[in-house]
C-alpha cells in the first residue's frame, strides 16, 4: 500500500452505519494515524439525548470546538491518516438538532471556527444503510446514552446525508453501501476499498467492495 502514503480519509454516516470500525480497520491495513470521536467526550452528549431541546446547541457547540481543536493538530508529513468524522457531520447535526435562532448563531461561529482546521480529507467513505439496519446495530451495540434514539430521529439524519451528498461535486467522495457487508473484516474488500478510494475523482463514486 505504499501509494496510500499521505493519503487522507474520512468516513461519514448516519449513527450506526460502521463509521468506527472500518476506520479502525482502515487505520490497521494503512498504518495511519487516528483520528476518532472516542477522543472528543462531550460532557453534553448524554443529557442532549435526554432533553434535545435544552441540550442541543452547548452539545452542537461544543462538537464544534473539540472537531475543530483535533482537526488542527499538525500531522507527519506523508502519514496517511484516517478520521471516523469530519466537519460535514457538524453541518447536518446542527441543522437538524437546533432551532432557526440557536443555527443562526451557531453558524456565524462555524465559520469563524472551521476555517482554523487543517485535516483536509483526499477522500470521504459515506457510508450508506437503511433504517431497519440502522436501529438494529444501534440497539445491539447496547450504549445506554443512545436507548433515546427515535427511528424519525434516525430518518432525518439519513435525508439529511443524502440531501448534502447529492450536492457534492468537488470533494471526492466515495459511496458505500454497508447493509449486508462486513468490510472490515474482508482483507480484499479493504484493499478494493483503499484503491478506490486512491481512482476516486471529484464528485460522487460509488464502490461495492465485496463481489
Amino acid at each position: 500500500m505504499s501509494k496510500a502514503n499521505g493519503l487522507h480519509i474520512a468516513i461519514e454516516g448516519v449513527i450506526g452505519s460502521g463509521k468506527t470500525t472500518l476506520a479502525h480497520a482502515l487505520a490497521d491495513k494503512l498504518g495511519a494515524i487516528r483520528l476518532f470521536e472516542s477522543d472528543i467526550e462531550n460532557p453534553y452528549l448524554e443529557r442532549f439525548y435526554k432533553n434535545k431541546d435544552k441540550h442541543a446547541l452547548a452539545c452542537q457547540m461544543w462538537f464544534l470546538q473539540a472537531r475543530v481543536r483535533q482537526f488542527s493538530n499538525n500531522l507527519p508529513s506523508g502519514m496517511p491518516a484516517v478520521a471516523d468524522h469530519s466537519l460535514v457531520k457538524e453541518r447536518i447535526f446542527a441543522s437538524i438538532n437546533l432551532s432557526d435562532d440557536e443555527f443562526t448563531l451557531y453558524q456565524q461561529f462555524a465559520e469563524l471556527m472551521m476555517p482554523l482546521a487543517t485535516f483536509e480529507p483526499d477522500v470521504t467513505i459515506y457510508l450508506k444503510a437503511d433504517l431497519g439496519e440502522l436501529s438494529k446495530r444501534i440497539s445491539k451495540r447496547g450504549l445506554p446514552m443512545e436507548y433515546a434514539i427515535e427511528k424519525t430521529y434516525l430518518s432525518e439524519l439519513i435525508n439529511a446525508y443524502e440531501q448534502y451528498y447529492a450536492d457534492v461535486q468537488h470533494e471526492r467522495v466515495l459511496v458505500v453501501s454497508t447493509d449486508s457487508v462486513n468490510i472490515a473484516e474482508n482483507e480484499a474488500a479493504l484493499e478494493h476499498l483503499i484503491k478506490a478510494c486512491m481512482e476516486a475523482g471529484p464528485g460522487l463514486s460509488y464502490c461495492n467492495p465485496v463481489s
